[in-house]
């Protein structure tokens, strides 16, 4: 039995990285480098199943899916840790978050959705994983 996880993409200025950047990172490298105080970090597991958020302005959208291939590992750093994703398969077309929103079940109140997301790796039912995957499944058939 694994869990099910929506992690949080966010573009960081300070250190060039966009969106695409970090994606391109995560596809090529399989680490998703984690904060020291992200909630659920340690929670995580080999086998969960996880897709990727994008967030900040302009940005609203799931824009991949992944297997975890480990836990939460920290080596020490005093800054963060991270797990190492055994699959990651990247959309070519994203899903927009308004487009699943009013079939999400773990966003309760829809009017306030942003605040469901402004953890770093959120857990949500299988329910709502299937709804978003299939979502994407539906936009990126080739």
């Amino acid at each position: 039995m694994f869990n099910y996880w929506i992690f949080v993409m966010v573009e960081y200025n300070d250190y060039n990285m966009s969106i695409v950047d970090g994606l391109k990172r995560l596809e090529n490298d399989k680490v998703w480098k984690i904060g020291e105080r992200t909630a659920n970090r340690k929670n995580i597991k080999k086998g969960d199943r996880a897709l990727i958020y994008s967030s900040g302005e302009g940005n609203r959208d799931f824009v991949a899916s992944g297997i975890l291939g480990s836990e939460y590992m920290n080596d020490g750093r005093p800054i963060y840790g991270h797990a190492i994703f055994e699959e990651v398969t990247i959309f070519s077309n994203k899903v927009s978050l308004k487009s699943v929103l009013k079939n999400l079940d773990f966003v309760k109140n829809k009017d306030i959705y942003g605040s469901y997301f402004q953890s770093g790796i959120i857990r949500i039912g299988e329910k709502d994983y299937n709804t978003i995957l299939k979502k994407a499944k539906a936009l990126n058939r080739s």
